[in-house]
């Protein structure tokens, strides 16, 4: 997998350097009882252990500019609380841009009460906000807050993006040119439409390079 993460960031980077590559882990890298340096959770499985996603080695080699941990839990979760795994992922962002995936679709459908109460997704968001380390978040999926639970979106729009949002700027690690395209030519050509008057025309215009070629 390391391999598969390296390969893709140089040829990304070789041909678009101006492109951002970013991964979409699960929310755990490793629970605190098998790394000490993991997070005090105690999720059934985690990328290191189970997934053979070392995403702390990606973002320390820079191979990756933007990591968005899955963090699928309600604030106080007993086994992955959102707020420790909020914490722990700010202490642990090496230089790359962080976002929080928060999950919506869990609103009014899982088990855990805390998805019952309408403050839960701005609870998580604000709290989120109080990391410097953490860029933002992303909200998984959008359907969740477009077709259903519109009363919670209504409440993100009123309370927490009541302003428009930009994301952070970023720099390509390597000094990139985009060229301005260049018209060498304009054909036209006429050409009648196929519908049972015949007495519409329409154009069609071609750009070609130097060589002819479209």
């Amino acid at each position: 997998m390391n391999e598969l993460i390296f390969a893709l960031n140089q040829e990304i980077k070789g041909q678009k350097p101006w492109v951002q590559f970013g991964i979409s882990p699960f929310g755990v890298w490793r629970n605190q009882d098998k790394d000490p340096g993991g997070s005090p959770t105690r999720a059934g499985q985690t990328n290191y252990d189970d997934l053979f996603a070392d995403v702390l080695l990606w973002m320390k080699n820079g191979w990756i500019d933007y990591l968005i941990p899955q963090l699928y839990w309600s604030m106080e979760h007993p086994l992955a609380s959102y707020r420790k795994l909020a914490d722990w992922w700010s202490n642990h962002s090496y230089n790359t841009n962080v976002y929080i995936g928060n999950g919506p679709y869990k609103i009014r459908e899982d088990s855990d009460q805390a998805w019952k109460v309408p403050s839960e997704l701005n609870t998580q968001v604000n709290y989120t906000r109080t990391f410097p380390q953490i860029n933002g978040n992303a909200f998984f999926s959008a359907k969740s807050l477009y077709f259903k639970n519109q009363d919670i979106a209504d409440l993100l729009k009123k309370e927490i993006y009541d302003k428009p949002t930009l994301p952070p700027s970023f720099a390509p690690k390597s000094a990139s040119v985009i060229e301005i395209p260049v018209v060498f030519d304009v054909k036209t050509s006429l050409e009648k439409n196929s519908n049972q008057s015949g007495k519409t025309a329409r154009s069609r215009y071609q750009i070609c390079d130097g060589t002819g070629r479209k």
